[in-house]
C-alpha cells in the first residue's frame, strides 16, 4: 500500500518495516556483501579492504547506515530494498479481507518489478544463518504466500503471471548486460511459484525462466545449488525435477527438436538436480532418464556438437538410458577406428610415399590348449606397442583350426577365458556363498592375470559380449572411483556387516566388549593380525571413536587387503578404456549392466526378437509348444534357459529383443536340444507334444555343464 493512503499508524507501522528491512539488506551486504568480486563500496563485504564484523558490529553499523539512509552506501539496487517489497503478512491480509482489488495492485506493485521482487520475503536478521552462507529468502512465508495466490479468483491469477512474465523480461536483458551485479534470491523465488508446473504457463513464465537459470554465471549456478537445492526436502525436490521432466516430454511432443533452446536450457537446470541428488540420494538413476529426448536424439548431429565444445547429451548422459548410451559408445568406437587408420594412410603416403593401412582389427591368435598364456602373451604384446589397439574390433583365432571369426569364436574365447580365471581351484577368486558373489582373493599372486581380466572386461565393452560375472557391484564402483561404504560389505561378507552395523548402534558403553583397533584373520592355518591404526592392538575402541574403527575395518577389507589384485585388475581395464567416452557415460550401475547385462528378464520380448531357420517359422506348431512351455518356466527355469543358450542368464541393454537368439530344427524327437552358445542358436528338435517339450527342455537345462559350448 502506498503511504498516501495509510492512516498515521499505519504509516508508523510501515516505517518501521522499511527500516527493518533496511537493516536486514544491510546487514547481508556487510557480512556476505554483493555479487562484485572486487566491489569498491566501503560498506560491502566484498570490498578487498573491508575488515570481517562480527555478527553485533555488523548489526550495529547496519542500523547507523539505516537511519543515515545514504544511497551511495548501497552496493547496487539488488542489495537494499527501495520501499516496494511483498510480505506473506500483507498478502494474507488482503486475501481474509477479500480485498482483491488491493491484492491485485499489491502482487503486481512487487512481482513485476526487478528490485521488488528481489527483496521479498526476506528473514530477518535474527533468521538468517550467515555460516551457511544463506541468501536470505523466507521459504515458509514465501510457501503460504503462493499457497494462498493459487486459491485467488482468476484475476488475481493473470495479474501475478504477467507481472512474473514481465520481471523475467527484465531480468534477461539485466542478465546480458551485466553479469557480475544481482543476486539470487530472484530467482528462488520464481522457481518456487506453482505456475512453472503448469503446461499453461510453460510459453511465458516456464521456458523463460529455465533459459535464465541456464544463462547465470557458473559462480552463481554454484550458489543456487549449494545453498537452495542441496536443502530442499526430499518432496519439494522431487516436484521441481518432475516439473522440468514434464516440461521436457511435452515441449518434444510439439516440436521433436531436442537442441532447441528451451530443451537445452531445461536439461542444464536438470543437471543441477542430478549433482544435487548424487549427494543426497533423494531419487535413482533412472528418475533422470526423459524418454522423449532418448527417442528424439540425433546421435551423429550430438557426437558433432561434442566435438565442437557445443552442448550435448554425452556431456549431459544423465538423461540418457544405458541403451543410448551404449549406441553413443559404439558410434565413438566406429569414429576413432576410421580416423586412426586414416592417420597411419597418411602418415605412411606422406613419409614412405605410398599407402599402408595399418590392421584394421585386433587380433588374438591362441591355442585352446594353452589358452590363458596365449591370451596374456598377446596382450602383452598389444600393451608394449600401442593400447589403442584395444579399441578395434577384436578378431579370435584358434591356432590349428579353420574358419573365420564372424562373432562366435570371439564370443567363445571370452566365455573360455572366463571360465578359466574364475575357477575357484586357481585361487584367483574366492565365491561369497550367501550372496554367490566372487571376490578377490588377498592370497593371490597371479597379479598378471587380472591384469588379463581387466583387460578382458574392456574388450567386452567395445565388442558388446555380456560376461557372466558374478562381481558385486562394489567392484564397479571401485573402478569408477567411488570409496566403499559399509553397506558394500554386506555383498563380500554378510555377517560381518551385521556385526559392525550392530556395534554402531549399541547403545551401551562399547568398551565393555573389549574392541580393539586391530584385525585379526588366518592363512594357512596361521593366525595374523593387522593393527587399524598405529599401535592399535593395545587401543581400546571406545563409544567416541567407533565409527572411526568401523570405516577403518571396512577400508582395510575392501581396499587395503586386495590392494596389489584389484590394482592390476583395474590397469588392464583403465588400459583399453582410458581416455575413452565408457567412464564419462556410464554410473558404476550402468557400467555393471553394460558388462554383465540386466536381471530384468521379459520373455516376451525374447520372443518378439527369435530368428527362425531350417524350416522353423513363428507359427510353426512346434515353435509355439516352446514358447508356451518357455512362458510357464518359473524365473529360475528361465535364466537356466538363457544361460543354457546365449552363456549368459542375464539381458543385453535395450532388453531380451536385443539378444536376436536364433531357433534352428535340429535332431530326432527323441534327442534333446542342444546350443551353440556362442551364436545364441538353440537347436530344437521337432518336439510333437507340450509334455515331451517340458520334459525334453527341463532335462537339457537342468543337467548342461559350463556354458553348454558345441
Amino acid at each position: 500500500p502506498r503511504l498516501n493512503h495509510m492512516s498515521e499508524q499505519e504509516k508508523v507501522n510501515k516505517t518501521k518495516e522499511l527500516m527493518e528491512k533496511s537493516v536486514t539488506l544491510y546487514f547481508y551486504q556487510l557480512t556476505k556483501g554483493c555479487e562484485n568480486e572486487y566491489c569498491c563500496n566501503n560498506f560491502c563485504a566484498k570490498n578487498p579492504s573491508h575488515k570481517p564484523l562480527s555478527a553485533n558490529d555488523a548489526g550495529r553499523v547496519a542500523l547507523q547506515l539505516s537511519i543515515l539512509n545514504d544511497k551511495t552506501n548501497i552496493c547496487c539496487e539488488d542489495t537494499i530494498a527501495n520501499e516496494n517489497f511483498a510480505c506473506f503478512e500483507v498478502i494474507n491480509e488482503y486475501f481474509q479481507n477479500n480485498d482483491f482489488e488491493s491484492l491485485g495492485e499489491y502482487i503486481e506493485l512487487n512481482f513485476s518489478k526487478y528490485d521488488s521482487l528481489n527483496n521479498s520475503f526476506l528473514k530477518s536478521i535474527s533468521e538468517m544463518d550467515i555460516i551457511r552462507n544463506e541468501i536470505g529468502v523466507n521459504l515458509d512465508d514465501l510457501r503460504q504466500a503462493y499457497e494462498i495466490l493459487s486459491q485467488s479468483p482468476i484475476q488475481i491469477q493473470e495479474v501475478l503471471s504477467k507481472s512474473i512474465s514481465q520481471v523475467i523480461s527484465n531480468m534477461e536483458w539485466r542478465i546480458k548486460a551485466n553479469k557480475n551485479s544481482f543476486t539470487l534470491r530472484k530467482f528462488i523465488i520464481l522457481i518456487e511459484c506453482y505456475m512453472i508446473h503448469s503446461p499453461e504457463f510453460y510459453e511465458t513464465i516456464t521456458g523463460p525462466l529455465f533459459s535464465l537459470i541456464s544463462e547465470l554465471p557458473k559462480r552463481s549456478i554454484k550458489i543456487l545449488e549449494q545453498v537452495y537445492l542441496a536443502n530442499l526436502d526430499r518432496g519439494k525436490f522431487v516436484e521441481i525435477l518432475r516439473s522440468i521432466q514434464n516440461f521436457i516430454t511435452l515441449e518434444l511432443m510439439e516440436d521433436d527438436d531436442v537442441f532447441s533452446n528451451n530443451i537445452v536450457a531445461a536439461t542444464k537446470l536438470l543437471r543441477l538436480l542430478y549433482t544435487t541428488n548424487q549427494k543426497k540420494s533423494y531419487l535413482g538413476k533412472e528418475e533422470f532418464y526423459n524418454e522423449m529426448v532418448n527417442m528424439n536424439i540425433d546421435l551423429v548431429h550430438d557426437f558433432r556438437a561434442w566435438e565442437d565444445e557445443e552442448f550435448s547429451f554425452r556431456k549431459h548422459s544423465f538423461i540418457l538410458t544405458p541403451e543410448i548410451k551404449s549406441h553413443i559408445l559404439e558410434l565413438s568406437q566406429q569414429v576413432s577406428q576410421v580416423r586412426a587408420v586414416r592417420e597411419e594412410a597418411l602418415y605412411n603416403h606422406l613419409f614412405f610415399g605410398e599407402v599402408i593401412f595399418r590392421q584394421a582389427n585386433l587380433l588374438m591368435e591362441v591355442n585352446r590348449e594353452t589358452l590363458l598364456q596365449d591370451s596374456l602373451n598377446m596382450v602383452g604384446v598389444y600393451m608394449n606397442s600401442d593400447s589403442n589397439h584395444f579399441k578395434k574390433p577384436l578378431r579370435v583365432n584358434f591356432i590349428g583350426e579353420e574358419g573365420i571369426d564372424e562373432g562366435g569364436l570371439r564370443k567363445e574365447w571370452f566365455q573360455l577365458l572366463i571360465l578359466e580365471l574364475f575357477n575357484l581351484d586357481y585361487g584367483m577368486f574366492v565365491e561369497i556363498s550367501e550372496t554367490r558373489c566372487h571376490w578377490f582373493n588377498a592370497y593371490s599372486v597371479q597379479i598378471d592375470e587380472f591384469e588379463l581380466l581387466g583387460v578382458i572386461l574392456g574388450l567386452a565393452i567395445y565388442n558388446s559380449i555380456i560376461l557372466d560375472l558374478h562381481f558385486p557391484n562394489l567392484v564397479y564402483k571401485k573402478l569408477a572411483g567411488v570409496e566403499p561404504v559399509l553397506e558394500d560389505l554386506m555383498d563380500i561378507n554378510p555377517g560381518l556387516y551385521t556385526g559392525l552395523k550392530q556395534f554402531l548402534e549399541y547403545e551401551g558403553d562399547v568398551t565393555d566388549l573389549d574392541v580393539y583397533f586391530v584385525v585379526e584373520y588366518t592363512q594357512y592355518d596361521f593366525r595374523y593380525s593387522h593393527e587399524l591404526v598405529p599401535d592399535g592392538s593395545n587401543i581400546v575402541v571406545t563409544n567416541e571413536r567407533k565409527q572411526e574403527y568401523v570405516d577403518k575395518y571396512v577400508k582395510y577389507l575392501l581396499v587395503d587387503s586386495v590392494e596389489a589384485q584389484f590394482n592390476s585388475f583395474r590397469k588392464g581395464f583403465t588400459t583399453v578404456v582410458d581416455d575413452g567416452p565408457v567412464m564419462e557415460l556410464f554410473s558404476h550401475e550402468e557400467l555393471q549392466l553394460l558388462v554383465c547385462g540386466s536381471p530384468e528378464l521379459n520373455f516376451k520380448e525374447l520372443e518378439s526378437g527369435t530368428h527362425y531357420e531350417n524350416g522353423y517359422r513363428k507359427e510353426h506348431p512346434t515353435i509355439k509348444l516352446f514358447w508356451e512351455v518357455v512362458h510357464s518356466f518359473s524365473l529360475e527355469e528361465k535364466k537356466k534357459l538363457l544361460s543354457f543358450t546365449t552363456g549368459s542368464d542375464r539381458s543385453p541393454i535395450g532388453g531380451l529383443s536385443k539378444l536376436e537368439l536364433v531357433i534352428v530344427k535340429h535332431g530326432k524327437e527323441d534327442r534333446l536340444p542342444t546350443s551353440h552358445t556362442c551364436f545364441n542358436h538353440l537347436l530344437l528338435p521337432e518336439y510333437k507334444t507340450k509334455e515331451n517339450m517340458q520334459e525334453r527342455l527341463k532335462k537339457a537345462i537342468n543337467n548342461s555343464t559350463g556354458f553348454g559350448l558345441l
